[in-house]
């Protein structure tokens, strides 16, 4: 005769509810993995083309389509402090090629935090350039273009849930391996350096007192 086995409902279903379990803790995992590798991710890319941005419009600021975009990457507060969409520091240079290398230390961003701080390290080296003639008479001279250091940079998260810079401070410069010479004017420039250029005045025309012939 065969026997009929007794199964134990508690047991059954303590075992299924603890599989279940399992697997939702897993799930969540992997989700909370996920948004935390998406959201330094993002501080990642955000923080590396705004360092990009932030250096292509000091060296370029007239003109230069990049400082549209600044108030993506870094906050009202920090444009507002450090004039950063204005200024105007190397406008009397034509900046032609340099080489930009930025390197950001490796952070854990979790999914509720909406603010945090990374170290970044940047360096602009090899900048050629050259005078741009056409603001001569208004020549601003520079020691040096942009600086090179390490940086420490918070960033928050906005109500978009889009990520900006908020504050950069420089906490160790550094001098790159390869500075090319800053050029200068012309000495044909020079003339006017310490002096107002002079006025050119125009003698006028002698008036004509003959007057016509009479018919």
């Amino acid at each position: 005769m065969k026997k009929k086995i007794a199964v134990d409902s508690k047991k059954f279903f303590s075992y299924i509810l603890g599989k279940l379990l399992v697997v939702a803790v897993s799930i969540g995992l992997v989700i909370f993995a996920m948004f935390t590798a998406l959201n330094s991710m993002d501080v990642f890319v955000m923080t590396k083309d705004a360092f990009a941005k932030r250096t292509s419009v000091i060296l370029e600021p007239m003109d230069n389509d990049d400082t549209e975009m600044l108030d993506k990457l870094f906050t009202e507060d920090f444009l507002k402090e450090t004039g950063l969409d204005t200024q105007k520091t190397n406008a009397s240079y034509t900046i032609m090629n340099y080489d930009e290398r930025t390197d950001i230390s490796f952070a854990v961003i979790f999914p509720w935090q909406t603010s945090a701080e990374i170290q970044v390290t940047n360096i602009v080296q090899d900048i050629k350039s050259k005078v741009d003639t056409s603001s001569v008479l208004t020549f601003n001279p520079v020691t040096e273009f942009i600086e090179s250091g390490v940086y420490k940079v918070q960033v928050v998260k906005g109500e978009d849930g889009s990520w900006k810079v908020n504050s950069m401070e420089l906490i160790e410069k550094i001098t790159p391996e390869s500075v090319l010479p800053i050029p200068t004017p012309p000495p044909s420039s020079d003339v006017y350096d310490d002096e107002e250029i002079p006025e050119t005045t125009v003698s006028p025309e002698p008036e004509d007192t003959s007057g016509g012939e009479e018919e």
